[in-house]
């Protein structure tokens, strides 16, 4: 009974190592292969390594390890999808405007069109009136003889004011204007 009981407990013994080599195998396997670079075949040794032996402390960090570096890659393809997101709608963003600005540019050309036939009208119609008022300006030949006859009398009158004052002997204050 006791050489069973001892062999009992060096069969398990056994085993124990066993599953120890058998877990660092996975181990060694799963780490070459995340030296590679090869995620997927690391995750599958890690998970294979943990079905044998759970508690497996090598496996459970480097299990952890891939997790945390899965979440960064996660994280980084999203913040680059955002990126690029971005990146497109300010381009979009960038065409939409560059479309306003020729829209723009096409309507002030427009106006511009616009106003200078109205403008060419209003010139037009301006000169009409010039010409209207030029004619009505105009005045008849009696109105510009009575026009000067009048601008003779006033000189008349003024050279008459003159004329006195100098008869009288008066001098007249000069007030120097400078």
């Amino acid at each position: 009974m006791k050489a069973s009981i001892v062999f009992l407990f060096l069969y398990i013994s056994l085993l124990g190592v066993h599953f120890a080599q058998d877990a660092s195998t996975y181990f060694h396997a799963a780490a070459q292969a995340y030296i590679n670079e090869n995620m997927e075949q690391a995750k599958l040794n890690v998970e294979n390594g943990l079905a044998m032996a759970p508690t497996d402390e090598k496996l459970v960090a480097l299990k952890a390890l891939l997790d945390k570096q899965e979440e960064q890659q996660k994280q980084q393809q999203k913040q680059q999808e955002e990126q690029q997101k971005q990146e497109d709608q300010k381009q979009e963003e960038k065409q939409d405007q560059q479309s306003q600005d020729s829209q723009d540019q096409q309507q002030d050309q427009q106006q511009n069109q616009d106003q200078q036939s109205q403008d060419g009208q209003k010139n037009g119609e301006q000169q009409e009136q010039k010409a209207g008022e030029m004619q009505e300006a105009q005045m008849s030949k009696e109105q510009v003889e009575q026009m000067l006859q009048m601008l003779r009398q006033e000189e008349d009158k003024i050279q008459e004011k003159l004329q006195l004052l100098k008869a009288r002997g008066q001098k007249k204050k000069v007030d120097k204007d400078w």
